[in-house]
């Protein structure tokens, strides 16, 4: 009788771990991939995407072919960056070669938006 009370007692408590550590350990997972949404509000193709924490350095993320004027596309940062800080400043490159002023976001903000 003791041995299914503590057969019992133990899987409740496993539970009750289970149903509060998988759940957080699932978020932190969700929370690893940072995205933005990239919103082409000008009348020139975005055909690049820099950023830099310090406004010196600059890398560049995959536009593939570019982003027609009035496209928008969803980026997702490489997990490699998790460790830099949240907030870059960001600039566009467009077709003519021109590039846009750079601006500073907080990239960890959850539905974050740009427009260029």
């Amino acid at each position: 009788m003791k041995k299914i009370s503590l057969m019992k007692a133990a899987l409740l408590a496993l539970a009750l771990t289970s149903a509060f550590v998988l759940p957080r350990f699932a978020k932190a997972e969700d929370e690893s991939e940072y995205s933005f949404v990239l919103h082409n509000t000008t009348k020139e193709k975005i055909t690049g995407l820099m950023v830099s924490e310090d406004g010196e350095k600059w890398g560049k993320f995959d536009v593939g072919a570019g982003l027609n004027p009035g496209e928008s596309a969803k980026f997702v940062w490489n997990k490699e960056t998790n460790s830099q800080a949240c907030e870059q400043f960001v600039k566009a490159e467009f077709e003519d070669g021109k590039e846009s002023q750079p601006v500073k976001h907080d990239f960890c903000k959850e539905g974050l938006e740009l427009g260029f």
